[in-house]
């Protein structure tokens, strides 16, 4: 007899997003880390199911300074992220257990695919970060950047879909999923 609720919560797709003290992963990690993490959960439709955590991680002014590279600095102050890390007073495990809490209510542990643009890039920042959230995925990944190539060099897809990532986890989930969306429209025609 199988399991219904694993069989429904292999369908769900956890669209998450990271962004990072330093966008030159990977690197020696002894001041980087994670700055803010979001994560949408869709079906095999890309559905939205549920909106989970959009967080910002507490770093002081040490670790800022000497795990920014300049890339990040820039991109991060023009944001507005590295004032809300400077105010924020979440942890990084306060955030990896707070998602967490959100994906169980939805699936068990090694139920739920972990999707969106460069998420391999994602998966290695939990893996030294968050090594709980990183092992509650399922193996297999959704990787939307290699989806995306492939169907722009060999189907024809626009390479204009989606726009440029603004460096905000939330909207950049929220981007990922209308990507997602769009190419499976376009296979459609």
């Amino acid at each position: 007899m199988s399991d219904s609720r694993s069989e429904q919560t292999d369908k769900i797709l956890a669209w998450l997003d990271l962004e990072f003290m330093n966008a030159n992963l990977p690197l020696p990690m002894t001041y980087g880390g994670i700055l803010s993490i979001a994560v949408i959960l869709t079906d095999e439709d890309y559905n939205e199911i549920a909106v989970g955590p959009d967080l910002v991680i507490h770093h002081n002014l040490e670790a800022l300074n000497n795990g920014l590279d300049e890339w990040s600095r820039n991109k991060h102050t023009e944001t507005g992220l590295l004032k809300k890390v400077r105010r924020s007073r979440r942890t990084t495990r306060s955030a990896e257990r707070s998602v967490l809490e959100f994906l169980g209510g939805y699936g068990a542990r090694k139920t739920i695919k972990l999707s969106g643009l460069s998420v391999h890039k994602d998966g290695e920042a939990m893996l030294m970060h968050m090594p709980q959230l990183h092992d509650f995925f399922r193996y297999d990944q959704f990787e939307l950047s290699s989806v995306r190539y492939f169907m722009q060099k060999w189907m024809g897809a626009p390479e204009t879909l989606g726009g440029e990532p603004e460096h905000e986890t939330l909207k950049d989930v929220r981007r990922s999923i209308r990507i997602a969306q769009a190419l499976a429209q376009f296979v459609r025609k």
